[in-house]
């Protein structure tokens, strides 16, 4: 029940780790393809007839990968670990790895949209090293206490009154951390990795010269800030490079076990960095500071005359005589630019697209990218202004067309190891780095063996150079092939004619070029706070791209399958025979979430008060079971059982409850609608308890396709209490919504519902709807309406019990159940039942991006901001002859903050004043906190 939903949270949210988190909250589509298991020793994998080429290369890996990681972080894993390798109809470029609620990794196939980001020569090999130290990251239990817990109450964290006692510590650990060590665990297996990049070694020294290297921006968990999600990964990196270098890759990998030792309060990160480097913390990004500093001595920052600057990089592409590019300021909707090379005039377009590399696609620019084509199916294609996949290109990670009209991709399906390209149906070579096409149709890419990048025009080899980092950004009149390429400091670019190479520029910060004219160029480059485009001469000096080299080159693990093999047998290499995955039989025992303390009310005596919430889990999310027993602070004593299954296109969802204590009675307040007050009435509507209780949904995805979505949803619940509210809800969801980059709010959203319900024989319907849109300035403006009848009619002689029929016009919403046929007025003194009830609301919000304050070793900082100004209009028609529409209007004025707890919990806090003249306490001041995870 409530940890189902907790578990599915935080397995693909906060405590999630990985390159990216899952799509829509579950790991893989509903009515997804077949999936197979086999195992190999401790692991399990999970994998489709498809994708059996995939298996066979994570297996090889598997093999010696487990023994060289039990060596580096000290100890091995204490549960199975079980590895999806996901079907096509999933096509992301993203994988994720998590202890909640199993030990466990998936990993998805599209990485080919992301072949010059990585720089590593296998997606998949980069997926296992990366995702598989995270896996032993967040395992690790050094002391007995967490492993004697964790054996009992599995994944999960527990209280005894305040007192938390972690299974998992290591959960606390911020992404800074966590996702910069996985970094460098991806970057010594001989498969190159982010940290061989010059583009990112860049970044980081942006962010060493805007002075962004310190403990307070690093640890705290804000993705807020540029380089927004690739602090932790990229300057994270370069952070473990650097005490790898200092202390060794083992003891830097042996940090996560020496941090589990503090099982009680797991955020004590001076504590962990002093017992296993001997310096605190704040003391090693002083020394990351002075290596950085060394490294950017000399390093220069591209110059030119300055046209734009973006939040975000999207490749340069060519249309017609045209270079066009996205730009993004991450809050309002993506730009094209498009800057013409013969005039230099340069125009920007705003629209609603997904960003990505532009390719024309008929008589339009697309973008390439991922989203679902309905809800069973998630592709990977060109996606036009709408974020919609364009028909024919689904499974193609498009690079462009040919003049004949053939298209020109890396097949999807295929390229889970390696990038496949296609011209048109034919297969044409396997690359490493994006395709470019001139004008002659001619195709240039890069090729990887080892160290050596290669440089190829169709079928034939042009030029090599040692490194992993490449990407060819243009061809100039005379045949000479322009590529970004490793610099000494950074990044910057060469050209090849005739297997000679130049450098052309003395920029060590250029992420993309593209010729203007025969001595002019476009570059993009990284800055300390945003990435910027400025035109610059050519600049031709004789020189090769630099070979980046790492200490661990010259280790022992470089890139060697036999170090750390055991030495009493071989490797357990043989995978076991290929089973059929089932969701019901592979539910495996989570964890249990328990809390334990005690209560007392007025002068009685003090009572315990305890939760148990545990689950059983598939490793794909599929389905699980759970199992709680509660008493609160009434004293009522629940105890049931729960289901949920998502693996089919209709979702449901059921839980039974029994009453093992009858607790207080509830209390309700019958209104008198012709005096306008809350009777004082001895007829009190006394708690008829039921012995059992009953809740179930069906969800019902009809579209989902770009910014589009709609559904159908069948809820019922029925409470303990039988005077309760136990509604069957049937509701109908149809809407369009958009949120760009680090927006607070909805920058466009026009959705609407209908709903109607039946409760204990009664009708309700109605509907509601809004419209927002945002302005520029960073705010946002928008309205909504929404009105609920009953047909119920309250007779003269109504019972107790029939006050509580009608529409349910209440002060709070129900924290367990959605319930569209309740309204909601903050500033009601009581919950009444009532004829109808609706409003009107108008709305004006501001975003503010600035003023974050950030602490270290204080446990909250504050990250974002916002404003807003609200009025509603209510309408209510109570229940009674001859009584008017009672008439309510509701000011609202707030300050939203996005606070961050412990370094890496995101907690919405709002403080509102509100005014309502209709109410009693006609002044207001609330503060409301909303759990962002």
């Amino acid at each position: 029940m409530v940890l189902t939903g907790f578990l599915a949270r935080i397995s693909t949210g906060f405590l999630a780790v990985g390159m990216a988190n899952a799509v829509a909250g579950l790991a893989v589509v509903p009515e997804d393809e077949t999936y197979l298991q086999s195992k190999q020793g401790n692991v399990e994998f999970i994998y489709t007839t498809q994708n059996e080429y995939a298996l066979q290369r994570a297996a090889q890996i598997s093999a010696y990968l487990h023994p060289q990681y039990e060596s580096l972080f000290g100890f091995k894993l204490d549960s199975p670990l079980y590895v999806g390798l996901i079907s096509q109809q999933n096509q992301i470029a993203n994988g994720f790895s998590t202890q909640f609620p199993l030990n466990m990794q998936v990993n998805y196939l599209g990485g080919t949209s992301h072949v010059d980001y990585f720089n590593s020569t296998s997606w998949l090999d980069t997926l296992i090293y990366h995702e598989t130290a995270h896996n032993y990251q967040l395992n690790a239990k050094a002391r007995k206490i967490t492993r004697g817990l964790h054996n009992v109450l599995g994944n999960s964290v527990s209280f005894v009154g305040i007192l938390p006692l972690f299974t998992v510590p290591n959960i606390m650990l911020p992404s800074f951390l966590v996702e910069g060590n996985a970094v460098l665990n991806e970057s010594w297996h001989g498969n190159g990795g982010r940290l061989y990049s010059g583009r990112f070694l860049a970044l980081s020294i942006m962010q060493a010269r805007g002075e962004y290297l310190t403990p307070e921006i690093l640890y705290n968990q804000e993705i807020f800030q540029f380089p927004y999600g690739e602090r932790p990964y990229i300057v994270g990196g370069f952070f473990q490079l650097y005490l790898a270098e200092k202390y060794g890759l083992q003891k830097t990998d042996a940090f996560f076990l020496t941090h589990s030792r503090s099982w009680l309060f797991p955020v004590q990160t001076d504590l962990a960095f002093q017992r296993n480097f001997g310096h605190t913390f704040e003391e090693e990004v002083a020394g990351f500071n002075d290596w950085m500093a060394a490294k950017s001595a000399g390093f220069n920052e591209a110059q030119g005359e300055h046209l734009l600057s973006s939040q975000s990089f999207n490749a340069f592409n060519r249309d017609g005589d045209d270079i066009v590019f996205m730009v993004s300021d991450a809050q309002r909707a993506p730009q094209i630019a498009r800057l013409n090379k013969n005039s230099g005039q340069l125009e920007l377009q705003r629209g609603s697209y997904a960003q990505g590399k532009l390719i024309r696609s008929g008589e339009t620019l697309a973008t390439q990218g991922s989203n679902f084509v309905n809800p069973q199916f998630i592709a990977q294609g060109l996606l036009d202004e709408n974020a919609e996949v364009i028909k024919g290109t689904e499974g193609k990670m498009l690079q462009g067309y040919l003049s004949d009209g053939r298209a020109v991709y890396f097949d999807v399906a295929s390229s889970f190891i390696q990038p496949q390209l296609y011209v048109g149906d034919a297969f044409y070579a396997q690359v490493n780095s994006s395709v470019f096409i001139d004008n002659a149709d001619n195709l240039y890419y890069f090729k990887q063996n080892g160290k050596t990048r290669t440089l190829y025009k169709n079928q034939t080899a042009l030029y090599s150079y040692t490194g992993y980092y490449g990407v060819v950004s243009d061809v100039g009149s005379d045949g000479a092939v322009y590529f970004v390429a490793d610099s000494p400091k950074g990044s910057s670019l060469y050209r090849v004619l005739n297997g000679t190479s130049e450098r052309v520029s003395n920029a060590d910060n250029i992420v993309d070029a593209r010729l203007l004219n025969g001595q002019q160029v476009l570059l993009a480059a990284i800055g300390s706070d945003a990435y910027y485009y400025v035109q610059n001469a050519l600049q031709p000096v004789a020189a090769a791209p630099f070979e980046r080299r790492y200490f661990f080159e010259d280790e022992p693990y470089f890139n060697n399958p036999e170090f750390a093999r055991p030495a009493d047998g071989p490797l357990p290499s043989e995978l076991s025979e290929t089973q059929t995955y089932d969701n019901l039989a592979n539910l495996h025992y989570s964890g249990t979430f328990a809390s334990f303390g005690f209560a007392k009310k007025g002068a009685g005596n003090a009572f315990a008060v305890y939760s148990f919430n545990g689950a059983f889990a598939d490793p794909l999310l599929n389905n699980s079971i759970g199992f709680f027993a509660q008493k609160d602070i009434t004293e009522t004593g629940l105890a049931g059982l729960s289901y949920s299954n998502s693996a089919h296109r209709l979702q449901y969802a059921a839980s039974v409850y029994g009453v093992y204590q009858v607790g207080d009675n509830a209390e309700y307040h019958p209104y008198d609608a012709s005096t306008g007050a809350y009777a004082d009435w001895s007829g009190e509507v006394e708690t008829d308890s039921r012995d059992y209780g009953f809740s179930a949904s069906l969800i019902l995805p009809l579209l989902q396709k770009g910014h589009e979505y709609a559904d159908v949803q069948l809820n019922y619940y029925q409470d303990y209490d039988n005077n309760a509210r136990s509604p069957v809800i049937l509701s109908a969801q149809l809407g369009r919504s958009e949120q760009y980059g680090i927006s607070r709010y909805m920058n466009y959203l026009n959705a609407g519902s209908l709903f109607v319900g039946s409760e204990r024989g009664d009708s309700t319907y109605g509907f509601d709807y809004a419209l927002s849109h945002d302005l520029p300035g960073g705010f946002f403006v928008g309205g909504k309406i929404k009105q609920v009848s009953s047909a119920y009619q309250r007779s003269a002689s109504a019972t107790a019990a029939d006050y509580t029929r009608g529409v349910k016009f209440t002060n709070v919403e129900n924290p367990l159940v959605a319930d569209p046929t309740t309204l909601v007025m903050p500033q009601l003194e009581y919950t009444r039942f009532v004829h109808s009830a609706g409003y009107a609301q108008v709305a004006l919000q501001k975003q503010f991006n600035g003023g974050r304050v950030l602490f270290y070793t204080f446990p909250i900082s504050v990250i974002r901001h916002g404003a807003f100004a609200q009025q509603r209009y209510y309408q209510v028609q109570d229940y009674g002859s001859n009584i008017s529409a009672r008439e309510y209007n509701e000011s609202t004025l707030g300050w939203d903050m996005d606070l961050l707890i412990l370094n890496k919990f995101p907690i919405g806090m709002s403080l509102q004043y509100m005014h309502n003249d209709g109410v009693e306490d006609a002044e207001t001041y609330r503060v409301n906190f909303n759990a962002q995870w």
